[in-house]
């Protein structure tokens, strides 16, 4: 009625209420008719929702699916294309860290370092290192660029073999590294590639870069109390490629840990 009463005279040729309907009647409808049809999906959504969260699984079922879980992780990973191929020390596939080929600057960063170098040793340098040697120790064999998920595609792996041994370095560190200096978690979880933020997550994915192992050079420029150099450092350029080389020799002499499912192929 104020429409008609305030624009009536303004249309000469068409009826004032047929306008209404025309600009402001139908719009209206529809509007309404999207925030009702809205509204009761997400209460729908809500109903099944609230429904599901009362059932209780069969905790045989939840076992099943924890297996089966865990070994379409390990088999995405078993498969992946990212080897260390091509190499001195042959193809190289993806498997569980073996402490025992870590070399020294990196066994001694596990073992906890004085408040001097804690920062970089576990941001910069532990972080990437045990990464990729875990998912793809070939990274300086290839030229393509990868992310975490692009082999540890749900994080499993990440998230139960790769962080919490970082954090356990952390915590050896003199002192404990997160105690006086919190914000560094979100350090590591950048290096890796996820962003700026306090846990891993595929959504963040991208926002930073997967930071790449220090070279040798590099960790003896800035971190020189942890290069303690051993026989099997000659004529080595990284960190990765002291572990690949490393566990080539151990696998050749009959010596990984039992229960290791990597394995390496010699090259003839």
């Amino acid at each position: 009625e104020e429409f008609v009463f305030s624009f009536g005279d303004e249309f000469s040729d068409r009826s004032p209420d047929r306008i209404y309907d025309i600009l402001i009647g139908e719009n209206h409808r529809e509007l309404i008719l999207t925030k009702l049809l809205m509204q009761n999906t997400e209460n729908y959504i809500k109903s099944i929702q609230d429904q599901l969260a009362i059932v209780e699984m069969h905790p045989a079922i939840v076992e099943l699916g924890e297996m089966l879980d865990e070994t379409i992780t390990e088999s995405l990973a078993k498969y992946s294309t990212y080897y260390a191929s091509g190499g001195a020390y042959g193809n190289m596939e993806i498997g569980k860290l073996i402490r025992e080929a870590f070399p020294p600057c990196i066994e001694n960063t596990v073992n906890g370092v004085s408040s001097g170098g804690r920062n970089d040793a576990i941001v910069l340098l532990l972080t990437s290192f045990v990464s990729y040697a875990r998912l793809y120790p070939g990274i300086f064999g290839s030229d393509r660029t990868v992310k975490v998920s692009d082999i540890d595609t749900n994080l499993n792996i990440t998230l139960n073999e790769i962080l919490p041994l970082i954090f356990e370095a952390a915590d050896n560190c003199t002192p404990p590294l997160f105690e006086d200096q919190p914000q560094e978690k979100i350090n590591i979880i950048s290096k890796l590639g996820f962003g700026m933020h306090e846990e891993v997550s595929l959504e963040n994915e991208g926002e930073t870069k997967w930071y790449t192992p220090m070279s040798c050079e590099k960790i003896k420029m800035h971190l020189p109390h942890l290069c303690k150099e051993n026989k099997d450092c000659a004529k080595i350029n990284n960190p990765l490629s002291y572990y690949s080389r490393k566990k080539w020799i151990m696998s050749k002499n009959g010596e990984l840990p039992s229960g290791d499912s990597s394995k390496e192929d010699s090259k003839e």
